[in-house]
Order: C-alpha cells, then structure tokens, then sequence
C-alpha cells in the first residue's frame, strides 16, 4: 500500500480541493470522526471548519496545521467501502490520530482507488501533535496494514510518489490531473529554481512558463512524449496559491534553507563519487544511485549530449 502525508496552512484549501472532486463525482465521503454530518451526506467545508474550528482556536502558534493523508491499496486489493473505512481508522488510530476530528473520502478520478483522510495536527488541547519520525512510523504502519488486512504488499524499491505517474494527454481529465501532480512535485521535493522547479515538472509530462509583467504569474501546460504543448494552458489560480508566483518564490528560498540545514549536498557527494567510480554506463549510474535512494535527472540537448545533471 502506498501512503503519504502532506502538511498544509489552508484547511479551506485542502477541503476545497476535495469538494471539487465530489462535485465532479470523483470522490465520495465514507467516513467521519468528530465532525458534523452533512444533511446530504457530501462534503461540506462549512460543516467541516465549524468542526475543526475548536481546535483551531486555541492554537495560534503553529504554522502547518493541516493533516491531509493519501492511502493507495493495490489496483488487486478489491476493496469494500467498509473495509476501506476501517483500513483507514485502524491507520490513524495507529498514527495517533485516533482522537482527532476527521473525514474520509474515496477518490476514484483515476484507475487506482484510494482515500484522502483530512485532520488537524492540533489536539482538542491545542497542542501541537508530535510528528517526529513521522515518516519511518508511515513505512511501518503500511506494513502493519498490508498483514491485518491481507493487503497486496508494497514491492520492494517502490515508492510513494511513483504513484504520481506521468500525465498522458490521450486520458482526458487534464486540468485535474495536472492540478494533482503539480501539489505533489511542491510538496515532496526541495527545488532552489524555476529551471529545476520546471524539470521535475518535465518528468510527469507537465511544463511551467513564467509569466512576468504587472502581475507576475505561471501558466502550465501538458506536454507529449516529445516535450511539444498539448492543449491549452492553465493559469496557476486554478490550482491554488501554492502553485503561484509568490509562493514558488518562497519555496525557492525555503529549500535553500533545508538544503544547507539538513546538509545534503555533503551528503551526496561522497555517494556521487563512489556511484561514478563504480558505473560501467548510465543506466548503471543511475541504478547504483537507486539503490542508495538518491534520484538523476538528466539534462540532454537535441543532439543527446547531457550538458546537465540534477541529483
């Protein structure tokens, strides 16, 4: 089962996301833990931030305050809905978010079914709930989940951001598509640049173009296995200020930050080294770097010649 946890500032932002997919019929509520019940049923962010607003409120200090999980059982896992509801409160019980108000939703706007769970990371005390190891704790309650419920297991060397495969034109459906994977790249990955930003971008079959005059801004556009634009373009106000000008620009500065803080860069190099002393061709490099967790990025000219590397 593939699992991921983004951190967020804007409750109504994430809500509002969801209930765009439940508009569009993409997604449908299963469940709810402390939150007000809808007369319809569906999702509504009004019901949804009077629940959470308790909580709000007796926290000013933290910053991120969003819990917004994903969980991705296997296409083979044939699922019910209850099953699926009780995967995920078995799933935040062990996280230790068993107490917390949220809401679990099923989205289907692709082929591989899975569920979005939105919370607070502040308790009814207004503390702030511990997210230390946060990640490593994720890998072993997946595991732990695969075994109770008979799940298919996630196969060795898979990780959770493949399941954000590159956008195929032909599908349709592309703005959402788009608006998914571009949250994905800006949340999982450090980038110091609109050139990196837009590589990485590139691998999921999406492009950005900085727009600057008056109102500076991005327009994005899906491309082919050629790299040429399909389609029309979409502003970035479709997909929220994340995905802005501003906030790129903030992200810029904040991956600096993180890059130097954390030390990455002495960290790979010795890795680099080895990986490029031992690799008989690049498919090999790239392998033995694969295996050590650290990704290649490529840069390659018309001709094939690769006058770049992004690590």
């Amino acid at each position: 089962m593939l699992a991921k946890i983004i951190s967020g500032k804007s409750v109504f932002g994430v809500l509002r996301y969801n209930k765009i997919k439940v508009n569009d019929e993409h997604a449908t509520v299963l469940y709810r833990q402390k939150m007000f019940n809808s007369p319809d049923g569906k999702l509504s962010i009004k019901d949804c931030m009077d629940s959470f607003y308790p909580y709000l409120a007796l926290n000013q200090r933290t910053e991120k305050v969003v819990f917004h999980a994903s969980l991705n059982p296997d296409p083979r896992d044939r699922l019910s809905d209850e099953q699926l509801s009780e995967i995920a409160q078995v799933y935040m019980n062990k996280l230790g978010y068993g107490n917390q108000p949220y809401i679990v939703l099923k989205h289907s706007d692709i082929k591989r079914e899975h569920l979005h769970i939105i919370s607070l990371r502040i308790d009814a005390a207004g503390k702030k709930i511990n997210d230390s190891y946060e990640i490593a704790h994720l890998m072993k309650i997946c595991k732990e989940l695969e075994q109770e419920f008979r799940l298919v297991p996630l196969k060795k060397g898979e990780r959770e951001f493949e399941y954000h495969r590159p956008v195929n034109y032909r599908e349709g459906d592309l703005k959402h598509k788009a608006g998914n994977t571009i949250k994905a790249v800006t949340a999982n990955f450090h980038f110091q640049s609109f050139g990196e930003y837009r590589t990485l971008l590139e691998l999921f079959n999406i492009t950005a173009e900085e727009v600057k005059g008056k109102h500076n801004g991005i327009l994005y556009s899906i491309i082919n296995g050629k790299g040429n634009r399909v389609g029309r373009p979409f502003k970035s106000s479709l997909f929220g200020r994340e995905t802005g000008y501003e906030a790129l620009q903030k992200h810029y500065e904040a991956s600096k930050l993180a890059v130097e803080k954390k030390n990455i860069q002495e960290q790979l190099r010795p890795v680099i080294a080895q990986a490029v002393r031992e690799a008989k061709n690049v498919n090999n490099f790239q392998s033995l770097l694969k295996k050590k967790n650290i990704g290649v990025i490529f840069r390659e000219n018309e001709a094939g010649r690769i006058y770049g590397v992004i690590y």
